[in-house]
């Protein structure tokens, strides 16, 4: 499992941020924690299935999000799951065996098959029928590490929190001033 934890001036923003009344502070940086996890989890899943070379559909179970909320200011983005079958890279079964394109490279498998009505590359162990092994690529989380992604995001995930966070610090403190307007207002009436 890979976690992404975005920790650098933006310490300093949130003690700043922290000096402001509890009632716009906390519920502004747990907003804007989990914007910018939302915004990375998309990207990071952008980024890895352009490096595995696998769908969409593949990584929606590996890229899970640990949401922040008032009491707990943290949120969490990880990358879990085991390495994919062949069959997720593109397998296709030839004459000589199948060819997949695991690690960015398409390659032959040879001796290699399609099987389990189409969801499994297996390959024979010995020259007898039985016994078979599934054949596999990458997984999310070594890939994440590898194909230096993991920098990548952290550095997309600060600057995302960033940018999120002055906007909804602006919107709560605008929040509270048309509040107080609003209760002047009734108040004189």
């Amino acid at each position: 499992m890979i976690t992404i934890r975005a920790i650098t001036p933006i310490d300093a923003i949130i003690d700043a941020i922290s000096a402001l009344p509890k009632k716009i502070a906390k519920p502004a940086i747990a907003k804007a924690l989990n914007r910018a996890a939302t915004a990375t989890r998309k990207r990071s899943a952008k980024v890895i299935q352009n490096e595995m070379g696998v769908k969409a559909g593949a990584l929606k179970t590996a890229v899970k999000v640990e949401r922040a909320n008032a009491k707990k200011l943290s949120a969490l983005i990880s990358n879990r799951g085991k390495r994919l079958n062949l069959i997720r890279f593109g397998a296709k079964q030839g004459k000589k065996g199948v060819r997949a394109k695991a690690w960015g490279t398409r390659r032959l498998y040879k001796g290699a098959f399609i099987g389990n009505k189409g969801r499994t590359v297996f390959a024979r162990t010995s020259a007898e029928r039985l016994p078979i092994k599934p054949l596999f690529g990458p997984g999310v989380a070594q890939t994440v590490i590898d194909g230096g992604i993991y920098k990548k995001l952290r550095r997309f995930t600060s600057e995302e929190f960033k940018k999120v966070l002055f906007k909804e610090v602006a919107f709560r403190m605008q929040k509270e001033a048309g509040k107080a307007h609003a209760k002047k207002k009734s108040i004189a009436a």
